[in-house]
């Protein structure tokens, strides 16, 4: 007598969705739908192999519950098939050969041939990536039952841990490649890893190791704020500092993500907090590139408070340690907020020469993200000063730049630019096309400040 409806059909998708289609597993499922609502079975199906055992008991005995189906398969591997089984069970999403190459080491099975052995018994799947890589994924109903075999032999331990710390060095290279001229190609890497990362975090706050947590979510804050996931980073970034406080240079960089996700979200007070403590550390621990980076930034918060007299002093106290030390990223940002406390001043012309050197800082140091916000600001200070072919050309430029590197908040802000510009010349029809291209980036990143830009320009093209 069961049937779809509109009021169903939404826990009936998912409920499939859950099961990877498997038609075993559907059988067993619905035949709980005596007890239960689909919505009710979906939110029991977390547990999904306790779920689904109830079978016909005229079928098979092997087709009377799903974990006695994927049992079946896995009993007939051999014991070093089984234990090659269980390890790649750990990946909570679609991963590569190379992967799984480095996370079973120098185990009894040649991970070429046990890859192979998984996909001709149906326990594991193949997908073809669109950029020819060819990754792998485990049916979520058989990573269970893998989860659960990990605990019965008492490896779980074991090789969650060896995940963790394979998740950990990719964070390392996600941090360091966001930050560099193929910026693109490893947020790419971590929109497809982002599952990976965050059931090792989970597991390495579950088990109380928060300077391991802080180590990896550190790594991973510019990615989450270049996506616009600011909730998400400050609730990994939160947690692992939650934990023993520890001057370390790890905890002094995560407090410093967690202030920049959080300023970006425009709660000021939040950020100077963490940024209090992540400039106590640097100077804890006498790392002088950190303490400038940390100066500069109290710079702009005081910045967005309004003191601006109090923000120069950061910034050029900033630019003194950045040159100290031949730091030419953090001179360079020093240089762009000087730059940028002069535009709120209503000194363009300043604001232009900062910005320009900033522009040929960031060229020569081939820093993309940084790049991206220099050609914005160098092309709001033409604007300014009502240079508008010149102010359309470098916002033109941050908008590709940054467009190419898939940094969403500068793409939104280059079409503001870009709007605003129109509005001066009158051409009001283009400009509010333009802001009406940056509302989805701006609310996909909750960036509340330029919404309300966005929205005070709309209103003032509609008066016009």
């Amino acid at each position: 007598e069961f049937a779809i409806t509109v009021e169903n059909g939404v826990a009936v998708a998912a409920i499939c969705q859950r099961l990877d289609g498997l038609p075993l597993a559907l059988e067993l499922a619905a035949s709980r739908l005596a007890v239960l609502s689909p919505a009710a079975l979906l939110a029991q199906l977390s547990d999904r192999l306790r779920m689904l055992n109830r079978g016909p008991q005229d079928a098979p005995a092997r087709q009377r519950t799903m974990r006695a189906a994927i049992a079946w398969s896995y009993d007939l591997l051999t014991l070093e098939e089984q234990r090659f089984f269980r390890l790649t069970s750990v990946f909570p999403a679609p991963f590569t050969f190379a992967a799984l190459d480095e996370l079973a080491g120098d185990g009894p099975i040649d991970p070429l041939d046990g890859i192979t052995m998984l996909l001709e018994t149906s326990l594991l799947q193949r997908e073809d990536g669109s950029d020819d890589e060819i990754r792998f994924q485990m049916l979520e109903t058989i990573r269970s039952f893998g989860a659960e075999q990990l605990i019965e032999t008492g490896e779980d331990d074991e090789v969650r841990e060896r995940f963790a710390q394979q998740v950990i060095g990719l964070g390392e290279r996600i941090n360091t490649g966001v930050q560099k001229a193929d910026a693109n190609h490893w947020l790419a890497v971590a929109d497809r890893d982002i599952d990976h990362v965050r059931v090792a975090l989970s597991w390495l706050l579950a088990r109380g190791d928060t300077a391991r947590a802080q180590l990896l979510a550190s790594r991973m804050w510019r990615y989450w704020d270049n996506r616009g996931r600011n909730i998400e980073g400050r609730e990994w970034l939160s947690r692992s500092l939650a934990g023993p406080v520890e001057m370390t240079a790890t905890r002094c960089d995560a407090a410093y993500g967690l202030a920049m996700l959080a300023e970006s979200q425009g709660q000021i007070d939040f950020a100077s907090q963490w940024l209090d403590e992540a400039h106590r550390i640097a100077e804890k621990v006498g790392n002088t590139r950190e303490l400038a980076r940390t100066v500069d930034a109290k710079g702009f918060i005081a910045r967005g408070r309004g003191d601006y007299e109090e923000a120069l002093s950061h910034h050029h106290h900033a630019l003194s340690l950045a040159r100290s030390i031949n730091d030419p990223i953090t001179e360079a940002r020093a240089l762009n907020h000087i730059g940028a406390v002069a535009y709120i001043a209503g000194d363009s012309a300043t604001a232009n020469a900062y910005f320009g050197q900033v522009v040929e800082l960031f060229r020569t140091a081939e820093n993309p993200r940084f790049l991206s916000t220099a050609l914005l600001n160098y092309g709001a200070s033409f604007s300014e000063m009502g240079m508008l072919d010149e102010a359309e050309r470098y916002a033109r430029e941050a908008y590709e730049h940054s467009a190419t590197i898939g940094e969403q908040r500068t793409m939104a802000m280059a079409l503001l630019n870009l709007a605003e510009n129109h509005e001066r010349k009158g051409e009001l029809e283009q400009a509010n096309q333009k802001i009406c291209e940056s509302l989805p980036i701006l609310r996909a990143t909750e960036d509340v400040y330029s919404l309300a830009t966005a929205s005070q320009n709309i209103a003032s093209i509609a008066a016009a």
